[in-house]
C-alpha cells in the first residue's frame, strides 16, 4: 500500500494544469507534485525517485511534454523506469 502519491511533472506549465484539473472536479489535493526544471531532468530523476519510492512504498506517477516525438519521450521514460527494476 502505497504511503505517498507523487507526481513527477515538467515544470510550471504541468503543475499548474494538474492543479486546475483538481479544483475543476473538485478532487482533493492527495498527491504530491514534484516540479523539475525541464524534461531532462524529469527523464533524468526517474530511476532514482523511484527506487526511493519503491523503499518506502509510495505511488510515483510521470508527466511530461511530448513536444517533439512521443514515440521518442515514451521511449526516453521507458528506458529509466526499466533501468530501476
Amino acid at each position: 500500500m502505497a504511503d505517498a502519491k507523487i507526481l513527477m511533472v515538467e515544470g510550471t506549465d504541468e503543475r499548474h494544469v494538474v492543479m486546475h484539473i483538481c479544483n475543476h472536479y473538485n478532487i482533493p489535493p492527495s498527491l504530491t507534485i514534484e516540479q523539475y526544471g525541464n524534461v531532462d531532468e524529469v527523464i533524468n530523476a526517474v530511476g532514482a525517485r523511484l527506487r526511493q519510492a519503491r523503499e518506502v512504498g509510495d505511488a510515483v506517477g510521470i508527466l511530461v511534454d511530448a513536444d517533439e516525438s512521443a514515440p521518442n519521450r515514451w521511449q526516453a521514460v521507458r528506458q529509466r523506469i526499466l533501468a530501476a527494476g
